[in-house]
Formats: C-alpha cells, structure tokens, sequence
C-alpha cells in the first residue's frame, strides 16, 4: 500500500471514474496493499476485549451494549449471482470477527448492505476493479465516510483490516515489515491483530500512536475478546 501524493484518475470496474487532486486535505490520498515483495496487509492473531467505551470486559462474554458498531455499504460492480453475493457476504462475516478481534472487542460491523450492479457511488467498500490495485487500497476523500476502500475479489480479511487502520484508524503511512501487524505486508502475513509498544518491531505501533488517539476511552488488553457480535447483511441482487 504505497502512499501516492497525486491520484489523477481511479477506474474501477464500477464504471466510476474521478478525478481526484493531491494528498492535500485528506483528499486524493491513496494507500495501496500490494501481494509479496512490498505487498500489504496482515495482522496477528493476538487481541482482548473491550467495550466502545473503554470498560473492558476480560477475555470474553457476552459483548458490551458500547461496542463501536460500523455500518457499511458494499459494493459489487457487474451484475452476478445471487450465489456470488452470498459468498461475498460469508467474507463480510469473515471481516466482522476479524475486526473485533484486531480491535479487542472495541468494534464490529453493524447493519451491512450488499449490492450488485453498482456503480459504488453512496457505498464505502467497492469489491474487484482495475484500480484497486494488487489487493486493496484506501481513497481518501471520496465516499460517504470521506474515504473508499477497495478491495480485491475475493476478499482478503488481512487487506481489509489493513485499509482499515488507514482509512478509520489514520495511519496514512505504511508498517509494511511489522510482521505481527495487520499493517504489515499481506504476503506472506496474515494477520488479524494490531501492534502496541510490547509487539510493535518497525517503531510505530498502532495502539498507541493511532487508535487511541482515534478512540481514546477505548480499553486495550491484547486478550481475545470472544465471539464478536452477528453483523446484519442486507443482500441487494439485482435481477
């Protein structure tokens, strides 16, 4: 996932094409995720529990009413079977525990929609497209949140969670040799886990430096938190 200071134009397969300025504002700022050889992604499968408030709740049990819970929109460019979708959602479900275990039960995926045959406009999560990249990348300032994140197809959970600490976590530089991190390159990594000062071996580890200064009443144990709560998905096949 390399930094680029200027992104001139994006094509995805979504049949969406900006035009997007430099890395000013938070706008124009794409991190990509490569495959081997300075590809990224990974995470550890270290993690504990915590609520969205900070309140951690030990190494499990039932989640906490103030977990973080994201709803997102997904996005698949042609139009595919209704079969194609349910897998894309079993990936989704895949996302949702691995968040809640990278984050230590501070957050999971809320209400989710899934549709076909979109152009990504209005959506956050865009799945398969030529300017994705290797395996993902993080479009600042586009999208309904201020950031798209990209995805190859299938979905690999490790990109996922690595786009994730760039696009909701601010980490806009890369830890691509941090071999516990989600951070950390996708090959040969595959984590599920974000590193803090006690795991961290490339300097800078998320916890401390960026996650909470994002979430700062958030509780970091680095124990697992348990099952993480169901997410909901919506499937929207268009005929």
């Amino acid at each position: 996932m390399k930094k680029l200071t200027t992104l001139a134009v994006i094509v995805t397969v979504f049949g969406l094409i900006i035009a997007v300025p430099g890395c000013g504002g938070g706008s124009g700022k794409s991190s990509k995720a490569g495959a081997g050889g300075g590809g990224s992604t990974g995470g550890g499968n270290t993690t504990g529990t915590g609520t969205g408030t900070g309140t951690g709740t030990g190494t499990g049990g039932p989640p906490s009413a103030n977990v973080v819970k994201v709803n997102l929109g997904w996005a698949v460019g042609p139009n595919v079977e209704m079969s194609a979708l349910e897998a894309h959602a079993d990936k989704i479900r895949d996302a949702n525990n691995g968040m809640y275990l990278a984050t230590d039960g501070n957050m999971c995926l809320g209400d989710q929609v899934l549709a076909d045959d979109s152009d990504g406009s209005g959506m956050d999560i865009l799945i398969g497209g030529a300017g994705i990249g290797s395996v993902g990348t993080t479009y600042h300032g586009m999208g309904p949140k201020g950031w798209q994140i990209g995805l190859r197809n299938p979905i690999v959970i490790h990109v996922f969670l690595h786009e994730w600490g760039h696009a909701v976590f601010g980490r806009q530089n890369e830890e691509y040799y941090c071999k516990v991190c989600s951070m950390a390159m996708y090959n040969p990594y595959n984590n599920r886990h974000y590193c803090d000062a006690n795991d961290c071996n490339a300097g800078d580890p998320c916890w401390e430096n960026y996650i909470l200064k994002r979430y700062a009443g958030w509780s970091h144990t680095g124990q697992d938190p348990g099952p993480a709560p169901e997410c909901n998905i919506d499937i929207q096949d268009t005929p």
